[in-house]
């Protein structure tokens, strides 16, 4: 669990969350992050490709 709490696998998860089923995410985020993710988080993912426009 200490390495969930971690900001990059929450912004691994931030990008994840969006491919797998809403029921599938839904409960993970219930088991491990209880009090919820930010939004925006994705940008911090170390593959994340932000506009710069």
């Amino acid at each position: 669990m200490g390495v969930m709490e971690s900001e990059v696998a929450k912004s691994v998860w931030a990008v994840y969350r969006k491919i797998v089923e809403k029921d599938f995410a839904a409960y993970f985020e219930e088991e491990i992050f209880p009090s919820g993710v930010d939004e925006g988080l994705e940008r911090s993912h170390p593959q994340s490709r932000m506009d710069t426009e």
